[in-house]
């Protein structure tokens, strides 16, 4: 069974994702959101169930999916993985959970938006994959259509 890690080592500072905005998948019909921080206000007495990033923003230590059998579970996590892997610069059409976009049509598009914290630093990143054939082979392949990432100091970010 394979093991899914909501944090990689790079530069040996932890990347942590936060939040998770996928649409376009061919087999969610919405947009899949996951959220890993705690949206909640944290009291003091009850921090040391969470991990804190910085001033008062908290990521869970756990998260679960439950659902009913066939309710997208292994989905969700495939495309936890598939994302961790974008970020680690794995070519989309030789990883193994590319399996998410199966059913996407030619010149189809799907949305990734991802926003992590590593080092003392806020990220976002906008990710757009299109489908398409390739012209000397003729074979369907991904592509990325379109990439930007933004970034913010942590220590500008206001909270309540």
């Amino acid at each position: 069974m394979q093991k899914i890690r909501f944090y990689y080592s790079l530069q040996e500072e932890k990347m942590k994702i936060l939040k998770l905005r996928v649409s376009g998948l061919p087999r969610f019909k919405d947009v899949l959101e996951v959220d890993f921080w705690a949206q909640q206000r944290v009291e003091p007495k009850k921090s040391e169930n969470l991990y804190c990033l910085f001033s008062n923003i908290y990521t869970n230590n756990a998260v679960s999916f439950v659902g009913i059998n066939a309710s997208g579970k292994t989905t969700n996590l495939k495309v936890i993985s598939f994302v961790l892997n974008l970020l680690n610069n794995k070519s989309i059409n030789s990883m193994d959970n590319n399996d998410i976009l199966e059913g996407m049509e030619i010149d189809g598009s799907v949305e990734f938006d991802t926003y992590f914290h590593h080092g003392h630093q806020l990220y976002r990143l906008y990710t757009l994959i299109k489908k398409e054939i390739d012209g000397k082979e003729g074979s369907e392949k991904y592509v990325i259509g379109k990439e930007r990432i933004w970034s913010k100091d942590e220590k500008k970010i206001k909270t309540k």
